[in-house]
C-alpha cells in the first residue's frame, strides 16, 4: 500500500504549501485557496490508516510503538523549534508567526503542549507544530489502546476510535471555553478515526473494484475543492470524510495493481514531513519576489518560486538530516525500524538504483 499512500502524502504537503502561498497578504486572494487546508485532514487520515495497518502486520508494545513515533517525529521538529528559538533570542526578531518566545513556551513547544499565542491561536513557537500536537496526542491514545487491547487488533482499534470519537463529540456538545480543552476536543480528531476504520476494513479483507475506487477518488477531491466555497468551516468532519474517500480509492487501486511509479511523487512522499516543516522559508522568499511582480503575475510567480525552493530544500533536509538522524537514534537505542520505514527505504533504494542505471546507460551511449 506504500506507493499510493506516499503519493497522497506528497499531495497533502503540497496542499499545505498552496494554502500558505495563497495567504501571502499582497496577493489578496482572500479565501480562494482555503481548500488547501484539507492537506492537514488528509495527513491525519493517512496517519490513522498507517498506525492500524502497520500494527496489524507487526504488533508492538506500547513502548515500542511510542519509540517508533518519537524517533520519526521529534528530531526534525525539534531542530526547527530550536533554530527559531535561538534566532528569536539572539536577534530579538521572532520568525514564522511566533510571538516573542519565553523559556516556558520553548519547553512547551518541545513537549508538544499547546499554548495560546499573542495572535490568539493555540500554537507552539513554530506555528506548523499545531498539527504535531494532535499527532502526538493521537499516538498517546493509540499506545493506551495497545496496552488495553490485549494484543487483539479489533480491541485496539475499537478503543482508539472510541477515544477519538468521544473527545470530538465532547467538543461539539460542550463547546468548552478553555482554549486547551477546545483544542483537544476539536472535530478534526475524527480524521484519525476515519483512517483507522479504513485500515481495519482493509486488513479484514474488505476491497472495492477499480471503478468504485476511481469514483471515490474523484468524489473526495471534488468535496475538498468545493466545501470551502459553500462556507463550511475548515477541518470540519466533511474534510475528514472527503480525505477518507480519497484514501480508500488510492488504497483500493493499489490492491488492484494500479499503483503510482512516479519517482517524483514517491520521493516527495518520502520527504513530505520535511516539505511540510520547511516550506514557510521558501514561501517567505516567494512573498518578497512576487511583491515586485505585476498584479496578474504575482500569484504564479509566488507559487513557482516557492516550489522551486521548497522541493529541493525538503529533499536535501530529508536525505541530509532526517534519515541520518532517525537511523542514528535507532542504532543508539537498538530499536528496530518500523515497517513503514523499511518499505520507504525499499522504494527510495529502487529509485536510486534506477537513476544510477539510467546515468550509467547515458554515459555508455555518450562513449
Amino acid at each position: 500500500m506504500l506507493n499510493n499512500i506516499q503519493a497522497l502524502r506528497a499531495i497533502a504537503a503540497l496542499l499545505v504549501v498552496l494554502v500558505h502561498v495563497g495567504a501571502i497578504p499582497h496577493l489578496a486572494l482572500g479565501t480562494t485557496m482555503r481548500f488547501g487546508h484539507s492537506g492537514v485532514d488528509l495527513f491525519f487520515v493517512i496517519s490513522g490508516f498507517v498506525m492500524v495497518y502497520t500494527y496489524a502486520r507487526r504488533p508492538l508494545s506500547p513502548r515500542g510503538f511510542l519509540l517508533n513515533r518519537i524517533i520519526r517525529v521529534v528530531p526534525l521538529y525539534w531542530a526547527f523549534t530550536i533554530l527559531l528559538f535561538l534566532v528569536a533570542v539572539v536577534s530579538g526578531y521572532p520568525l514564522m508567526q511566533a510571538s516573542r518566545p519565553t523559556t516556558i513556551q520553548f519547553v512547551q513547544s518541545l513537549a508538544f503542549v499547546p499554548f495560546r499565542q499573542a495572535s490568539g491561536a493555540m500554537e507552539p513557537l513554530y506555528f506548523l507544530g499545531w498539527t504535531l500536537n494532535y499527532e502526538m496526542m493521537f499516538y498517546a491514545l493509540f499506545a493506551i489502546a495497545i496496552a488495553m487491547g490485549g494484543g487483539r487488533l479489533w480491541r485496539v482499534v475499537a478503543i482508539a476510535v472510541a477515544a477519538v470519537v468521544v473527545l470530538a463529540a465532547t467538543g461539539v456538545a460542550l463547546a468548552p471555553a478553555s482554549p486547551w480543552l477546545a483544542f483537544y476536543t476539536s472535530p478534526i480528531l475524527l480524521a484519525f478515526a476515519i483512517g483507522m476504520g479504513i485500515a481495519f476494513a482493509v486488513v479484514r479483507g474488505v476491497a472495492v473494484g477499480p471503478s468504485i475506487a476511481i469514483v471515490m477518488l474523484a468524489l473526495g477531491a471534488v468535496l475538498l475543492l468545493l466545501a470551502p466555497q459553500f462556507g463550511l468551516r475548515i477541518h470540519s468532519p466533511l474534510f475528514g470524510i472527503a480525505s477518507g474517500a480519497i484514501l480508500t480509492g488510492a488504497v483500493a487501486l493499489e490492491q488492484c495493481g494500479w499503483r503510482t511509479r512516479s519517482r517524483t511523487a514517491l520521493l516527495l512522499g518520502a520527504a513530505s514531513y520535511a516539505l511540510y516543516l520547511s516550506h514557510p522559508f521558501a514561501t517567505a522568499i516567494g512573498d518578497r519576489i512576487s511583491a515586485r511582480a505585476p498584479a496578474g503575475m504575482a500569484f504564479p510567480i509566488a507559487l513557482l518560486v516557492t516550489l522551486l525552493i521548497a522541493i529541493p530544500l525538503a529533499l536535501a533536509i530529508h536525505f541530509a538530516f532526517e534519515r541520518p538522524a532517525t537511523a542514528l537514534l535507532r542504532r543508539l537505542i537498538d530499536h528496530r525500524r518500523p515497517i513503514v520505514d523499511v518499505a520507504e527505504d525499499a522504494v527510495v533504494g529502487t529509485i536510486a538504483r534506477a537513476a544510477a542505471t539510467n546515468e550509467a546507460a547515458g554515459r555508455s551511449r555518450r562513449r
